[in-house]
């Protein structure tokens, strides 16, 4: 019965680290449309609202639906 337990206690234990363990996010890349027009792919809330590139969901576009956009640096 013990070991019954013990196995429960620490199957328990993994689900609870598992679940409060925040997803890794993918870290923005260079997309070539961007660089040339001389900025870089950041996720929005990392660029001055005045540097997002007013067209800047053709310029990153393989990461758009992630928040990133092309930021004039």
């Amino acid at each position: 019965m013990k070991l019954i337990q013990c196995v429960f206690v620490i199957v328990l234990l993994m689900a609870v680290t598992v679940c409060s363990s925040p997803l890794l996010t993918q870290t923005p890349f260079s997309e070539e449309d961007c660089i040339r027009q001389g900025g870089i792919c950041v996720r929005t809330e990392e660029c001055d609202p005045d540097n997002i590139s007013t067209i800047s969901q053709f310029l990153c576009p393989n990461q758009a639906h992630l928040g990133v956009a092309c930021c004039y640096v």
